[in-house]
């Protein structure tokens, strides 16, 4: 039986996107990983976590099992729905849902099989573009934000310690950006079994601007800086460059990733 309808295979072939992935000042190896899929127009960005390579190794998995997965459900009629459907979502707010719980669970059994692996995770935002409908969902502290009508809007909050004590009212931004407890994150894809997190579903005005970054970005540079490099009018990879080149600049203590998506 069909649950829902699937949208047509390859129908946004023409979103114009560019990735840009640098390994900082201070480390040497790159535990970011992205994903680009213009034939089912999703995106993703994940950063990696845990020792012996393991957090490269946790990203790269998490990507490429949401990628299968949102690939899968548009070509398989009869696919299978191992966590059920939500049926307050939409086909695709179950297609991400569902996929990331699926790389939750293979990155937590990989972890599970190798000593070196232990404790290995990755942060995860995810966005699937279809028929003009954005459908989003992070784990951790990557980001994404939409530039719209001059504005730039955080997309998603931070599953982090500095997060939730900058929302509780704790501590401030400005505060955070020096505090010990500001690399702690609170949820991460295959740090644990069972993983809950939220699907977020827009209609964004015409001509938005959307980047996913990993917090090698956003811990580097402010979202003023930020909007005033989306806010430039200069090409897509033009500004992925300037936004990289701002974290370096700020001292680059992590890897960095940038993936910039232009509704038309």
């Amino acid at each position: 039986m069909t649950i829902f309808g699937a949208p047509a295979y390859n129908e946004h072939r023409m979103v114009d996107y560019y990735a840009l992935s640098d390994v900082g000042k201070k480390r040497t190896l790159n535990e970011d990983s992205y994903l680009v899929n213009p034939d089912t127009s999703l995106f993703v960005v994940a950063d990696g976590m845990g020792g012996h390579s393991a957090g490269e190794v946790a990203s790269k998995m998490a990507v490429d099992v949401i990628n299968n997965f949102i690939t899968r459900s548009y070509l398989e009629e009869e696919i299978t729905w191992p966590f059920g459907v939500d049926a307050r979502l939409s086909f695709n707010g179950n297609r991400l849902l569902t996929s990331i719980k699926l790389a939750n669970k293979r990155v937590f059994r990989a972890a599970e099989k190798k000593d070196e692996y232990t404790g290995m995770g990755t942060t995860v935002v995810a966005l699937l573009l279809q028929a003009r409908q954005i459908t989003l969902c992070s784990v951790g502290d990557s980001r994404a934000y939409m530039l719209a009508n001059g504005q730039l809007q955080r997309l998603t909050k931070d599953d982090s310690w500095i997060g939730e004590a900058i929302a509780g009212g704790i501590i401030s931004e400005k505060e955070a950006t020096a505090h010990p407890l500001r690399n702690i994150i609170t949820k991460a894809v295959g740090a644990k079994e069972q993983l809950e997190f939220d699907v977020k579903e827009l209609e964004p005005p015409p001509n938005s601007l959307f980047l996913i970054c990993s917090d090698g970005l956003h811990a580097m540079i402010t979202e003023d800086e930020v909007f005033k490099i989306l806010g430039s009018g200069k090409d897509l990879e033009s500004m992925a460059r300037a936004l990289v080149g701002a974290a370096n600049e700020h001292g680059g203590l992590d890897n960095i990733t940038v993936l910039l998506i232009k509704v038309p």
